[in-house]
């Protein structure tokens, strides 16, 4: 999970209205996952049917079953 004290949620009027770095300050992307996960899980059964059953999600290790991450592109932090 995220740590909250790497980033900032600004709100207004109750809704957030964007995330900032703690770092620089800066707005941060979200930046979906790369490894190919639907959302921050695996279908394990497509990629082992021995050993998973159909459906069978496993929790996506790069993302941490969140589906992305913020980062900061103007000091390159991420936040995982």
């Amino acid at each position: 999970m995220l740590d909250d004290e790497q980033y900032v949620i600004e709100t207004w009027e109750d809704e957030p209205s964007g995330v900032f770095c703690k770092k620089c300050g800066h707005e941060m992307d979200w930046v979906e996952c790369d490894a190919g996960c639907e959302d921050g899980y695996h279908d394990g059964y497509e990629e082992d049917p021995l050993w998973f059953s159909p459906g069978e999600m496993e929790l996506c290790e790069a993302c941490k079953g969140l589906g992305g991450w913020w980062e900061c592109y103007h000091c390159r932090e991420e936040q995982r």
